[in-house]
């Protein structure tokens, strides 16, 4: 998440530091100061559709399994139902509305956005899925939703455009270089301990595996999942600020790092789409959807912050506001958790 000095008037009247973030000149006309309240826009519009398209997938695989208990015919796959291709198309759609946003705002900006997500999912899962709505639930998505607006608050307002130089010079930093081996080797290490303890539980069986074991399933297979897919949200800010750049008369579409960039960001976005699949079959939607946007937000704001070199432009106040946000959105993420009897 990106923050820079001064009141928090001066933050969401949209101030910058000039120097931060690299060497790339920020636009400063009145008519591209404000971009970023068309990203927020576009980010709340694009994810609300995500969340939607998610509840209907999670709606189809519910109806294949109902239909499998009864003995009726059903079709081969999940993916040749209806609702499944309408719940894909419409978070296909999301995510294009959230590339838009990514070329108007900065990536910490537009990825704390995903808070939007959590006031629709409790909607959708209770009027699309059936699924109970608890006062634990509400309270869990209030306070996931104010650490996040805490995050957007104090974040980056600067509507900013690169060149493919710029942005690879990003990618040899030594900050950036620990901070994704840090993310590939903690997804490695949460799906050898979702594996472990899926392993027991398959042959002790779930009476005979501490609770604390079980609960800790949708959260590593979160972390396991958003580590690398987050990974989708730079690629696709570096392509959306490259093809900005393009437009305003710096063309980049012949450097071969665009390309580069479009190859990664299919990739890691078809493994989240693959992993999400996959979570809402596995686990109860109310408690996989917010898990896995929020350990998604995490690493993507947490991303943006790294690479863009943001963090430089913090002071003391800020660090405990972004570090409380974090915690107060943790205590949210722990109250979504399932409750084990």
């Amino acid at each position: 998440m990106a923050a820079f000095g001064g009141s928090a008037a001066d933050v969401v009247a949209g101030g910058y530091p000039l120097g931060a973030a690299g060497s790339s000149k920020e636009e400063s006309s009145d008519s591209l100061q404000h971009l970023w309240l068309v990203g927020v826009t576009c980010a709340a519009v694009g994810n609300v559709l995500v969340n939607f398209g998610i509840n209907l997938m999670k709606l189809a695989h519910k109806n294949r399994a109902l239909t499998l208990a009864k003995g009726e015919q059903q079709p081969s796959s999940v993916a040749c139902m209806t609702v499944w291709q309408v719940g894909l198309g419409t978070f296909v759609t999301g995510t294009s509305v959230n590339f838009i946003a990514l070329g108007l705002a900065a990536q910490s900006l537009v990825a704390g956005m995903n808070s939007v997500q959590f006031v629709s999912n409790v909607v959708f899962a209770k009027y699309i899925l059936g699924e109970k709505v608890t006062k634990r639930v509400l309270v869990a998505t209030a306070l996931i939703v104010v650490g996040n607006l805490m995050l957007i608050l104090y974040g980056d307002h600067a509507s900013k455009s690169y060149t493919a130089d710029e942005l690879k010079s990003l990618y040899t930093h030594p900050e950036y270089i620990a901070f994704l081996s840090a993310a590939v080797g903690s997804a490695g290490l949460a799906h050898l301990t979702y594996c472990y303890f899926k392993r027991q539980i398959f042959h002790r069986g779930v009476d005979n595996v501490h609770w604390t074991k079980r609960k800790a399933l949708p959260f590593l297979y979160a972390i396991a999942s958003a580590a690398l897919g987050a990974q989708s949200v730079l690629f696709a800010k570096c392509v959306s600020t490259m093809l900005r750049t393009t437009i305003g008369g710096k063309p980049q579409l012949g450097a071969w790092f665009l390309y580069v960039f479009l190859v990664c960001q299919f990739t890691t976005q078809a493994y989240w789409l693959t992993r999400l699949n996959k979570g809402l079959f596995q686990f109860d939607a109310l408690t996989i959807v917010p898990t896995m946007q929020i350990c998604w937000c995490v690493f993507s704001v947490s991303e943006g912050l790294v690479y863009f070199q943001e963090y430089k432009a913090f002071n003391q106040y800020q660090w405990v506001t972004f570090w409380v946000a974090f915690l107060i959105i943790l205590a949210g993420v722990y109250l979504l958790s399932p409750r084990i009897k």
